[in-house]
């Protein structure tokens, strides 16, 4: 297993840690038995983050750097994947390592204010003969483009102009801040590492519970703004109960008291959601029932509409009915009286 690289997922988010120096951390002392097995354990991790079926990669980065083989490698597949891939820089982050914080998406390159930054021209032994040393050190001038080329491509930059950050102090590189290295288009974002963690107990990740899907803008605003709330409580109560006895402090424990608390929120509002998509069935089956009762007033009303057509008699407009009528006049009498029941029930 390789000791610079961890890989773990919760969810749809996978967690790739890069720690300590990528490749061989004694290369002067490598045997070519060394060699193999490190570029064997590296290709299975690579294949596994390819393999990830994940919306989203955070890649955590507090490297020296090392072999630039497999820093580049890792920067393509990361580049590679589907997921949104977000890089943040931690401690002291310099050579093949910052590539790899190249590999995330658009302003998700993220640095940590508190870490430091160096990009450098490639560097390496070699021994033999002139003409070996030249076609080394011109091997060595083409990845040196190459790497700028790839700090340009995520930058307003050329990359000349990274080259000559390359090319500060014999070649050696001038450790940047945060801010410094935003500045020069070598990450996106600077965060303080508090707000950060608080920006993650807001996305809930941590504690696997899964908000309710709410039916209305007015009820998402009002279930983010009742969760801000609670952790403005939360962490009033955090700190205070870190300052009051720090000896006795269990960050798990008012965890756990936090992530009760909105559970206990989380399941009133999906009750208070049920029973408003329970009253919007009601009501549908009520409007249903209205349309059916229509339906058979309208169905009533044509029959009366074919009897009175045979109305024999009597007419209802008025008091009383002729004594006497000849054939002709009692027919027109019954179509009159027929006339004006249409009229009456609203038909022509």
């Amino acid at each position: 297993m390789i000791d610079f690289m961890n890989i773990s997922t919760q969810g749809k988010t996978a967690t790739i840690d890069i720690d300590g120096i990528i490749g061989l951390d004694n290369w002067w002392d490598e045997t070519d038995e060394d060699v193999v097995r490190t570029k064997v354990e590296l290709k299975k991790q690579l294949k596994e983050i390819e393999d990830l079926d994940v919306d989203n990669i955070i890649v955590n980065i507090n490297s020296p750097g090392g072999d630039v083989n497999h820093g580049i490698s890792m920067h393509d597949i990361l580049k590679q994947h589907s997921a949104k891939i977000t890089t943040k820089i931690e401690g002291l982050t310099a050579s093949i390592a910052t590539i790899i914080g190249q590999a995330a998406d658009d302003k998700e390159r993220m640095m940590s204010k508190n870490a430091m930054y160096l990009v450098h021209n490639v560097s390496g032994l070699v021994a033999g003969n002139s003409n070996t040393i030249e076609r080394i050190g011109n091997f060595m001038k083409k990845l040196n483009n190459t790497i700028a080329s790839m700090y340009a491509a995520n930058s307003n930059r050329t990359a000349s102009a990274h080259m000559k950050d390359m090319d500060n102090e014999d070649g050696n590189g001038v450790w940047m801040t945060a801010e410094e290295a935003r500045k020069k288009g070598y990450i996106d974002q600077v965060y303080s590492p508090k707000t950060e963690a608080i920006k993650n107990l807001e996305d809930l990740t941590f504690l696997n519970i899964k908000l309710p899907d709410m039916n209305t803008k007015e009820e998402n605003t009002t279930l983010i703004s009742e969760i801000k709330t609670m952790f403005t409580d939360f962490m009033t109560t955090f700190n205070k109960k870190k300052d009051d006895s720090p000896e006795d402090f269990k960050p798990e424990t008012v965890f756990n008291e936090l992530k009760t608390g909105l559970e206990t929120k989380i399941t009133d509002l999906e009750t208070a959601n049920s029973d408003l998509q329970n009253a919007n069935e009601k009501h549908v089956d009520d409007i249903t029932g209205f349309k059916k009762t229509i339906g058979e007033n309208k169905t009533e009303i044509n029959t009366l509409t074919e009897k009175i057509a045979k109305l024999e008699g009597k007419d209802f407009k008025q008091d009383k009915t002729p004594d006497k009528v000849d054939d002709d006049g009692a027919e027109h009498f019954l179509d009159e009286a027929a006339t004006m029941m249409r009229g009456q029930l609203g038909y022509k």
